[in-house]
């Protein structure tokens, strides 16, 4: 990105990044979608956080083209 001049990433992952998700909906969806894979997620989102980029990371529970929609914008620990 710096070699490039890109200022700024955004990435989008799926629900449970931050273990967040309560039970038992949370353990279903570590089982399902696998906790390897969740871990792999979680070890990339460790890596752009504590790089120095400017970033958003959307981890992203339902997503639709609806046109009733009601995202909400948080920060970590929130």
């Amino acid at each position: 990105m710096k070699v490039s001049d890109v200022k700024d990433l955004i990435w989008i992952t799926g629900f449970g990044l931050y273990h967040k998700v309560l039970d038992p909906f949370g353990t279903w969806v570590e089982n399902y979608v696998g906790h390897k894979s969740k871990e792999d997620t979680r070890r990339a989102a460790r890596i752009i956080e504590s790089s120095d980029l400017n970033y958003t990371i959307i981890h992203a529970a339902y997503m639709t083209n609806d046109g009733e929609i009601d995202y909400e914008l948080t920060k970590k620990g929130d």
